[in-house]
């Protein structure tokens, strides 16, 4: 499917794990996670710079092309670190399962990030974000 039906949406607000954690197995993570901050972390350029970088890098599924899925919604859990750089990426729930190896592929080619900030200093934040796949409008918050 051509990447113009492959249209992304980006909820406008921003959904955080309610707990604080340690790191995940795959990569060591430096200093406490946080689920709430003062300054929620941001792609940099804001919203339109990533529904630009999402839209331009993404590749709809062959998958989902052969078994008839026409959109999807996943939720990646990826931490932000104080560096602004993603680390343990991971789906957290999904639509539909032939979305989510792209989802992840997006989130690791991404550039960093603004960091969240509390109490005036840079630190690890954890995120949930949903990206749609397929879908009409990126201003859609359904």
């Amino acid at each position: 499917m051509k990447k113009q039906l492959a249209i992304i949406m980006l909820s406008l607000g921003w959904m955080f794990c309610v707990q604080s954690a340690s790191a995940q197995k795959n990569e060591k993570i430096v200093g406490e996670i946080f689920s709430y901050v003062d300054t929620v972390p941001q792609f940099m350029g804001g919203r339109e710079a990533m529904i630009q970088f999402l839209t331009t890098n993404m590749v709809f599924p062959p998958k989902a092309t052969k078994e008839g899925v026409k959109k999807g919604k996943v939720y990646l859990e990826f931490i932000v670190k104080a560096d602004g750089s993603l680390a343990n990426i991971k789906i957290s729930k999904t639509s539909d399962e032939a979305f989510n190896k792209e989802a992840i592929r997006l989130f690791t080619i991404m550039p960093n990030w603004k960091a969240g900030v509390l109490n005036g200093k840079q630190v690890n934040s954890r995120l949930t974000f949903p990206i749609k796949f397929g879908y009409d409008s990126v201003l859609d918050t359904k």
